[in-house]
């Protein structure tokens, strides 16, 4: 049997399970982060934030049936190509919500998910393997797929704690701009104050005042946050396109 070191050693597959690690925690992140996103920021209930997940199943058809049809034409590079572009766009479109979003308008950034990982997926697999000899395919198989969940738990790890610390950082950034020397924020303040004035008296008035800016400004550091972890999936996924060079299909396998 072929070793896992030298498995390693065959650019082809090591490159190519590369980019599977890549592409499973991007992929696993994102539908860890959509749902929570979500709930936090919008309010959804636990079914709502569910259901804004099937587009992806939708962009799995379309990425099967794209792929019976680019399969007939152009090679499995490009196929992979295409796929990583489509995840990489679905990542950059989430990186330009906003808080007036809804389930139609998250649904094409995740029917590109779909279809994106499914045609990236579907021919790197055997493209990473075919360089692989015989006896050390299963091996190969078995490392590929260990080091995937790895990939997916890793970057469903990072991901959160993405969210946490630049929430804090945008946090910090827009308390800045919070204090009474800022006409924009006396003018807010003074605006909420007054009407709430007609519930309560006027100092408790200004402190809840006070309190709902605040809220606004813990929701819109978290809506960057998350901005910012899907701007650098984007990222990360458009990246990998220069390592497909790397990939090499075998002619003739070795026994």
């Amino acid at each position: 049997d072929v070793c896992s070191s030298d498995l390693l050693k065959d650019k082809t597959f090591f490159f190519g399970t590369f980019i599977q690690v890549i592409l499973m925690g991007v992929f696993l992140a994102s539908a860890a982060l959509l749902p929570s996103m979500l709930q936090r920021l919008l309010g959804y209930t636990a079914y709502l934030s569910g259901l804004s997940m099937g587009a992806r199943g939708i962009g799995s058809f379309v990425g099967l049936f794209s792929y019976l049809i680019l399969s007939k034409f152009i090679g499995d590079k490009r196929i992979t190509t295409i796929g990583l572009i489509s995840l990489g766009m679905g990542s950059f479109f989430f990186g330009m919500i906003s808080l007036q979003i809804n389930l139609g308008t998250i649904a094409l950034p995740n029917i590109l998910y779909g279809a994106g990982i499914f045609l990236a997926l579907t021919p790197l697999i055997p493209l990473s393997l075919s360089t692989t000899p015989n006896k050390g395919m299963t091996n190969a198989a078995g490392l590929q797929n260990l080091v995937k969940n790895i990939g997916g738990a890793i970057g469903t790890s990072i991901s959160t704690t993405m969210v946490a610390r630049f929430s804090q950082v945008h946090q910090n950034m827009l308390t800045n701009h919070l204090n009474f020397s800022n006409e924009a924020f006396n003018e807010r303040i003074s605006t909420i104050t007054q009407a709430m004035s007609g519930y309560m008296d006027y100092d408790s008035a200004q402190i809840a005042a006070q309190g709902q800016i605040y809220s606004e400004l813990i929701q819109q550091s978290a809506l960057w946050a998350y901005i910012d972890t899907f701007r650098w999936f984007a990222l990360a996924t458009f990246l990998l396109i220069p390592l497909l060079i790397f990939l090499r299909r075998s002619k003739s396998k070795m026994n």
